[in-house]
């Protein structure tokens, strides 16, 4: 992976965030990787080499980079930091659990409010990977998972205001415990896709995709009067003001932003985008 710094940033924070020690050790595939889009993974080994962040986009990843390594260096009746090895259809699956008791699996993570107010089924799969992996490792399941987040945008003032919003900078997050079934089946049909010659492509969920729209406009019109989630509401709309209905895909925020870091190379992405064009009245003219 190649490092960039385009927005000048201190030398000392710069080598930082080159030197990412993450490795999924001797394993085919991390439990990140294995929940995550198979294509995304194809893509992004076949162009490793290609690769390039800049070290801006790092930051937010060094704050964890800290919270993990004072875990690491933590000495209580907790194993944290430990790295499980399991394997599945002949691929060697690892993952880096948090802090284990004997009853939980705890997982710390550095990210938004939002971000931690939303549902995030990701989170669910994770950990019970890693439940997973403590099954098959030590023959023991942990009955109780958490997801520890720390609020790196926490308002003291809005939890006074709000008492909806977090209470404290750290979020304490209940997540479902999977029976061993469901465990065995998620991990087995993960592996089973990532396992394919030719990755299937990515789902809408994996691309962060909106959701479908309708666009009112006038007849031939370009840009839309009034633009719908719903197909009734549009109808209706279009129909008292005499107007036409085009039906919008979702924009796929993941892909346009290219946070998974290999658009460029993805030939779902780049055959499905939109071209636009300025027409002669200075207006936005699609051409597909």
């Amino acid at each position: 992976m190649k490092f960039s710094n385009n927005h000048n940033l201190p030398e000392a924070i710069a080598r930082a965030a080159r030197s990412d020690k993450y490795s999924r050790g001797e394993a085919d595939i991390s439990v990140t990787q294995l929940i995550d889009a198979p294509q995304v993974r194809h893509l992004r080994e076949i162009h490793k080499g290609d690769l390039e962040i800049d070290v801006a986009d790092r930051v937010w990843a060094l704050l964890g980079t800290a919270v993990h390594s004072l875990l690491e260096h933590s000495r209580s009746y907790v194993v944290t930091e430990e790295r499980l090895y399991a394997k599945c259809r002949g691929w060697t699956i690892s993952g880096g659990v948090d802090v284990q008791t004997d009853h939980s699996i705890e997982d710390y993570k550095v990210t938004s409010v939002w971000a931690a107010m939303q549902e995030k089924p990701e989170w669910e799969r994770q950990l019970n990977c890693y439940n997973w992996l403590r099954r098959k490792v030590k023959g023991t399941s942990a009955s109780e998972l958490y997801i520890y987040a720390i609020l790196r945008d926490w308002n003291r003032s809005e939890a006074k205001r709000d008492g909806s919003y977090p209470q404290c900078p750290v979020l304490k997050i209940p997540i479902p415990v999977w029976d061993d079934l469901a465990q065995d089946a998620y991990v087995l049909g993960r592996v089973m896709l990532h396992q394919k010659a030719e990755p299937p492509l990515c789902t809408s969920e994996e691309r962060w995709a909106e959701d479908r729209k309708w666009a009112t406009k006038k007849p031939k019109g370009v840009r839309a009067k009034k633009v719908f989630d719903n197909f009734e509401a549009a109808t209706q709309y279009a129909e008292e003001n005499n107007l036409e209905i085009e039906e919008r895909d979702g924009k796929s925020k993941r892909c346009d932003g290219d946070y998974c870091g290999v658009s460029r190379w993805c030939l779902q992405y780049q055959g499905g985008k939109k071209t636009v064009a300025i027409d002669g009245d200075g207006k936005e003219a699609d051409t597909n």
